[in-house]
């Protein structure tokens, strides 16, 4: 767990990825999709299909557990904005993960919203040194025997 805390995350909307990287230089890059927002001042879930400043292309799994709850009955995946737990909202995010055929999910925080992000399948790579930091890496060993 604590090298999962170590690791940077950085959300690209247009290429509607996650790109993880862990301070030994792996990149973790997924596609993802938005599930929802948590507001953590008032413990509100608000559904990224419903939410207004979420481009329309990141919300097609939340698209799909709301109808889900439509076709079964089930209130929450319809319903916009709810009031709700922390926990709660990590369900939510796992039904839409499993709609969506995803591998799993993230929170991100954004001030006292947190989103939570679901991603699909992980490709792998290690980063490059920059040539800078290679050139001084290989100066190290010189000279000494």
């Amino acid at each position: 767990m604590a090298y999962a805390r170590s690791m940077k995350s950085t959300w690209v909307r247009a290429a509607r990825e996650i790109v993880f990287t862990s301070p030994q230089g792996i990149v973790a890059t997924a596609p993802a999709q938005i599930a929802g927002t948590y507001n953590t001042d008032d413990s509100t879930w608000l559904w990224a299909w419903d939410n207004p400043s979420i481009a329309e292309q990141l919300t097609a799994h939340a698209t799909l557990a709301r109808q889900y709850g439509e076709r079964r009955g089930i209130a929450e995946p319809t319903t916009r904005k709810l009031n709700i737990t922390e926990d709660k909202a990590w369900e939510l995010a796992a039904l839409t993960c499993k709609l969506g055929n995803d591998q799993g999910a993230y929170r991100g925080p954004s001030d006292q919203t947190m989103v939570f992000i679901t991603f699909g399948e992980v490709t792998l790579e290690k980063q490059q040194q920059a040539p800078r930091a290679r050139a001084k890496a290989s100066s190290r060993g010189r000279g000494q025997r």
